[in-house]
């Protein structure tokens, strides 16, 4: 008996029920997600990956597997080439920070380097049009895979498994590679008392430059195997690829011109190694098609069937009756009637001959696939974060709605701030100066990009109505006793003091212009 008389405490089986409840609860919820991840869902005689054709496994597609992809379909393509392509429509201008409009020698010889690239040419180029073609590309071979690398051509007289000339590395240790069931490696630690890269290299101006760039090649990650990590776990590069083996050459480069291949390993620091997911690791991230597989495999299925579809229905099937008063009394020569039947389709013959039958034409059934296209490509759409009319190219031909065009800009700015300029650019700069090929900059350098529109023409349009309206309300109101023109332009309109400051000069000589010609005219009176 307890103390409540020999009954049971009812508050004790209240809370037993519900704990009962709760991890039954979480029972059913994790069959059910363990369900969904496999795709049975809640129907274990259903098994959605394995009847839509999708793969069990999505960390099980290879990297040759996303290049054949992007390679082959224009879904695929577009896919990881839209963001590269939208981004780097405008170049960015690198400057050292000293001032912008002064060349130092650091800017001039970052000129150069793109001249040394192009080759002899006397044609008149913007500024390092060369080196923002090559990181462009970099930047959409590197959304191909797991990452993409620019190998550094550098005439320094040394085997590409070497360091660079000049660059002394200590206290760097070559972890035993490994791999999850994932794919990811695995990484064997070693803790080195310390860590230290001597770069001989850098000098303070471009005449102490003892070595050129001489070229930059891109690879994606299906030509690239990283053979060595970075094992010390003391050391800044802890975890990032020492040596890389890359294929030269290969079929995917050169289909079809027998062009002999070439594998060779390659120290890190000839290597830029790019990945463009700021929250994913430095050295693999997931590829930019790996999120939108399925739907990228639904729209193959919808083209590809759409297309033999129409070509095996548009002249129509044809069937060959008997006469039901003849019932089975006729005698059919399968072989004779297919060899006549296929030399009318493909050959010559325009006639049949048909004894006991007739040839009946049935109409075309041909569905239109359009519904199915437009749910795939809205489905990649959403994970890209990009309106359907500027992913389907159609944004030239119909204008997408202002908001769209707006968002869009600002995504374009947001990734050349936040990912190419600190994972690609500045990467890119920082090797050269440390190399050695570039000078180091005494007030340190800035690559700017260009600000985008963000307005339509008819945005545009009535911004320039309100501006006015409300400059000639100032004028009218007597404000300036209140705010000096110069004043109101730089804080409520938003201009900059120079801007201002000429808009002001130009009112003030305005208005003494009509009072000098008033003068004029009172003197030719008078005499």
């Amino acid at each position: 008996m307890d103390n409540n008389g020999g009954f049971p405490d009812a508050m004790e089986q209240m809370q037993a029920r519900r704990f009962d409840r709760f991890m039954s609860d979480i029972t059913t919820n994790a069959v059910r997600s363990l369900r969904v991840m496999t795709g049975q869902a809640d129907d274990e005689r259903r098994n959605i990956n394995d009847e839509c054709g999708y793969p069990e496994d999505i960390s099980s597609i290879t990297p040759t597997a996303y290049r054949d992809m992007y390679r082959q379909f224009s879904i695929a393509n577009r896919v990881v080439s839209l963001m590269p392509q939208q981004c780097w429509q405008v170049f960015p201008t690198v400057f050292e920070a000293e001032s912008p409009t002064v060349l130092t020698e650091f800017e001039k010889s970052w000129n150069e380097v793109s001249s040394d690239l192009q080759g002899e040419s006397w044609a008149n180029r913007s500024e390092n049009p060369s080196i923002w073609q090559y990181i462009k590309r970099a930047d959409r071979l590197s959304g191909i895979g797991h990452f993409g690398i620019i190998l550094l051509g550098i005439d320094d007289d040394k085997d590409l498994r070497e360091p660079v000339d000049g660059l002394v590395e200590e206290g760097s240790v070559a972890s035993e590679i490994g791999e999850n069931d994932d794919g990811s490696p695995i990484f064997t630690n070693v803790r080195v008392a310390h860590y230290k890269i001597t770069p001989n290299n850098i000098v303070s101006n471009a005449a102490e430059i003892k070595r050129k760039l001489v070229y930059l090649k891109i690879f994606d990650e299906s030509d690239v195997d990283v053979q060595e990590f970075e094992g010390n776990v003391n050391s800044p590069r802890f975890g990032q690829p020492i040596r890389y083996s890359i294929t030269f050459n290969s079929e995917s480069h050169h289909s079809g011109l027998n062009m002999p291949t070439a594998t060779h390993d390659v120290h890190w620091s000839r290597v830029i190694h790019i990945t463009d997911d700021p929250d994913g690791d430095d050295v693999f991230v997931p590829p930019r098609l790996r999120a939108v597989w399925p739907h990228v495999l639904d729209l193959r299925k919808v083209y590809g069937g759409d297309a033999e579809g129409y070509w095996k229905n548009v002249d129509g099937m044809i069937s060959l009756e008997t006469h039901p008063q003849l019932g089975g009394d006729v005698v059919v020569d399968d072989d004779a009637l297919k060899d006549m039947m296929e030399e009318s389709m493909n050959g010559m013959q325009k006639w049949w001959r048909l004894i006991g039958m007739h040839a009946n034409r049935l109409a075309p059934s041909i569905s239109d696939p359009t519904p199915h296209i437009e749910i795939a490509t809205t489905a990649i759409c959403i994970q890209l974060g990009c309106p359907k009319r500027i992913f389907m190219g159609s944004e030239r031909g119909e204008l997408a709605s202002g908001q769209d065009g707006k968002h869009w800009n600002e995504a374009k700015q947001a990734r050349r701030q936040n990912i190419i300029t600190p994972r690609m650019i500045y990467p890119f700069i920082d090797r050269l100066i440390l190399l050695g090929l570039l000078p180091e900059p005494k007030y340190g350098y800035n690559a700017v990009w260009p600000e985008i529109d963000t307005l339509s023409p008819e945005e545009k349009a009535d911004v320039a109505k309100k501006l006015t309206e409300a400059l000639a309300l100032y004028t009218r109101g007597d404000v300036e006793t209140v705010m000096e023109l110069v004043d109101y332009l730089v804080r409520i309109i938003g201009m900059t003091e120079e801007a201002a400051q000429a808009v002001a000069k130009n009112a003030v000589s305005n208005i003494e212009e009509p009072f000098s010609m008033e003068g004029n005219a009172n003197a030719v009176e008078d005499d």
